[in-house]
C-alpha cells in the first residue's frame, strides 16, 4: 500500500515565503506612508480647529483679532520675537517682524502680519467677491506658519501656512497647495471629494 504524502516540500515552502516577501515589500511602504499621512493630517487639522475656536471666542469678546492677541489665543510655553524656524537646518534663526511660539505640545508656530499676496485659499474662500468674503469672515490679517511634531515621526515635519482673519477664522493659505487636500474638507463643511494627489502626499510624508 502506498503511503499518502503529507505536508509540503521544501521547495513549496520556499516559493510560498518568497511570494509573501514580494507582497510585503510592495504593500508595507504604502501602508506606512498612509499611516504617517493620517497622523500628520490629524495633527494639522487639530491645530487649525483648536486655534480657530480660541480665536473666535477671543473675537466675540474683543471684536477684531490683532497680532498681539495671539498671546491670549495660543497655548505656548515660550515666545521669541524676531525669530523664525529654518526647516532646512531644523533650528531657530533670526528674522524681522516675525514672532515664534513654542507651543505646549512641542509644535512650533510662526506668526506675522499678512503681506501682499497672502490670502485665503480659493477652495476655502467659496466666493470670488472679496467684499462678500470680508463681511462674512473678516479681512486677512495674520499669517500663521505651523511646524508640527508628531510622535513617532521624528522632529519637525514641514511647514503649513494658514491665514487668520481679523474675526478669528483660520483657513489654509493660497500659497500652500497641499493643505486643502490634507484637511479633507472645504470651509463650509462640505466634503472635498478630491483625494490628496500623489505628489502632495509623497511630499508630506517623505523622509519621516
Amino acid at each position: 500500500m502506498k503511503r499518502v504524502k503529507k505536508g509540503f516540500t521544501l521547495a513549496e515552502v520556499l516559493i510560498t515565503l518568497a511570494i509573501i516577501g514580494v507582497v510585503a515589500a510592495l504593500t508595507i511602504p504604502t501602508l506606512m506612508a498612509d499611516s504617517r499621512y493620517q497622523l500628520l493630517s490629524s495633527r494639522i487639522a487639530k491645530f487649525r480647529s483648536t486655534t480657530e475656536d480660541a480665536a473666535l471666542a477671543h473675537s466675540a469678546m474683543n471684536d477684531t483679532i490683532r497680532l498681539a492677541d495671539l498671546d491670549s489665543i495660543v497655548l505656548y510655553k515660550n515666545k521669541q520675537d524676531d525669530k523664525a524656524f529654518d526647516t532646512a537646518k531644523n533650528e531657530i534663526t533670526d528674522a524681522t517682524d516675525t514672532t515664534l511660539y513654542e507651543l505646549k505640545d512641542d509644535t512650533i508656530l510662526e506668526v506675522s502680519e499678512v503681506e501682499d499676496g497672502d490670502k485665503v485659499s480659493d477652495t476655502y474662500r467659496n466666493t470670488d467677491d472679496k467684499t462678500e468674503f470680508t463681511q462674512k469672515y473678516g479681512a486677512e490679517s495674520i499669517k500663521l506658519v505651523f511646524y508640527p511634531r508628531v510622535s513617532g515621526l521624528g522632529t519637525v515635519h514641514g511647514k503649513y501656512t494658514f491665514i487668520m482673519t481679523d474675526k478669528g477664522y483660520v483657513m489654509p493659505s493660497s500659497s500652500d497647495k497641499c493643505l486643502n487636500d490634507l484637511l479633507g474638507t472645504t470651509y463650509n463643511g462640505k466634503m472635498n471629494k478630491t483625494l490628496a494627489n500623489a505628489n502632495c502626499k509623497k511630499t508630506l510624508v517623505q523622509n519621516y
